[in-house]
């Protein structure tokens, strides 16, 4: 299956006519407030990628390749690569293969279907993929379990707590927790117009948050390997 970033969903709207996902209903689940995390940025993919595939990168060919070392004096160079080579493997070494990936992303919920009781998240589609590039090389995270959370369940009196109106398509923004689970180093995979070392990973938890970030709605997540029956509707 081609893979495409933060791809539309209207074939998914038109699935709810026909056959649903499984839902998630919403549940307490204890949380009294969520912060938002920074993203995971670029240059700690790449290291993942190949601490997950057991293999040291060129560090000292990274630095050399930087703007910073080729624009500062040749009598600073030495000093400057020595200390962040030895950075970079530190920081290599001391990557939690299992920590999660940090994503944020904005977009929208479907208008709620007051017939089935829920709406549609428009990314999490099996074809979702989070692209990053670090020195001339793209990789790829690829939320594997995504799709199962499509759609979500709640009553029409829980949502009007939000104070939010859903009968129409509603801007959202997500922050993804995602887990890795393996890296292939056979070969790079065509991911829309780019080859790319892919990551697979897992969810752990969605937060989804009211436009702008300044209010959580919702959190979702798994644990133990088992998905809870999610999310806590956060009311004022």
């Amino acid at each position: 299956m081609p893979y495409k970033i933060l791809c539309g969903f209207a074939a998914a709207i038109l699935c709810v006519l026909t056959v649903l996902p499984q839902a998630r209903a919403f549940s307490p689940t204890g949380y009294s407030s969520v912060e938002r995390k920074e993203a995971t940025e670029p240059f700690y993919i790449a290291m993942l990628f190949y601490k997950l595939i057991d293999y040291r990168p060129n560090f000292a060919a990274w630095i050399t390749d930087t703007p910073e070392y080729k624009g500062m004096p040749a009598i600073e160079q030495d000093m400057y690569l020595d200390e962040k080579v030895g950075y970079f493997k530190s920081l290599f070494f001391d990557i939690e293969e299992s920590a999660p990936i940090i994503v944020n992303i904005k977009t929208q919920l479907s208008p709620y279907s007051r017939e089935h009781g829920g709406f549609f998240i428009e990314s999490f589609r099996p074809d979702l993929f989070f692209s990053y590039e670090y020195m001339g090389n793209r990789f790829a995270i690829i939320p594997t379990d995504i799709d199962s959370y499509q759609w979500y369940q709640v009553s029409q009196t829980d949502l009007e707590d939000t104070g939010v109106n859903f009968e129409k398509s509603t801007p959202i923004d997500v922050q993804l927790l995602l887990v890795p689970s393996a890296a292939d180093s056979s070969k790079p995979t065509q991911l829309g117009d780019f080859e790319h070392w892919v990551i697979n990973a897992t969810v752990k938890e969605i937060q989804i948050w009211a436009p702008g970030g300044g209010r959580l709605l919702w959190v979702a997540q798994k644990t133990a390997g088992q998905d809870n029956t999610l999310l806590e509707l956060f009311k004022e």
